[in-house]
């Protein structure tokens, strides 16, 4: 399975490349300040999975918090690339 983990995907760049990689059947773990809701349905329709974490990694803290939760949700066997 290949999973891309991108920052920023509520609006802008981070925003289309998650699109874009969702698009080119790419799982995407996308992590944003604010809600994110469309993406879901591009994963869904390109039968791909979109996981969302609401987060501001400006604060160290925040970092620290979500990497666990990332890494919990992840094992070696799903993943044959990791961007």
């Amino acid at each position: 399975m290949n999973i891309a983990i991108v920052t920023g995907v509520s609006r802008g760049l981070g925003h289309s490349v998650a699109r874009y990689l969702l698009e080119s059947n790419i799982h995407v773990i996308g992590i944003a300040r604010s809600e994110v809701k469309d993406l879901q349905g591009i994963a869904e329709d390109n039968n791909v999975t979109f996981i969302s974490y609401q987060a501001d990694l400006s604060e160290l803290q925040n970092t620290e918090k979500l990497l666990p939760d990332i890494i919990e949700g992840l094992t070696s066997e799903q993943i044959s690339h990791l961007y």
